[in-house]
């Protein structure tokens, strides 16, 4: 199907329950990469809270 550069193309998703992240990563499959994923995840969501956290601070200082 040909889709044009304004196109949108949708589809309905599987049903199951839980995603599976693995599925079409072949080698990875097996492997700790989806754990790795999350760990990432998490460090980043926490430095990027961090660092809203300092700038909101340095903000506040600003306006005294």
């Amino acid at each position: 199907m040909k889709v044009g550069p304004r196109g949108q193309v949708w589809w309905i998703a599987d049903e199951s329950d839980e995603p599976n992240y693995l599925a079409g990563w072949g080698a990875a499959a097996g492997t700790d990469f989806g754990e790795r994923v999350r760990e990432a995840h998490d460090d980043l969501g926490a430095a990027f809270d961090e660092r809203a956290e300092r700038h909101a601070e340095q903000r506040d200082e600003n306006n005294r």
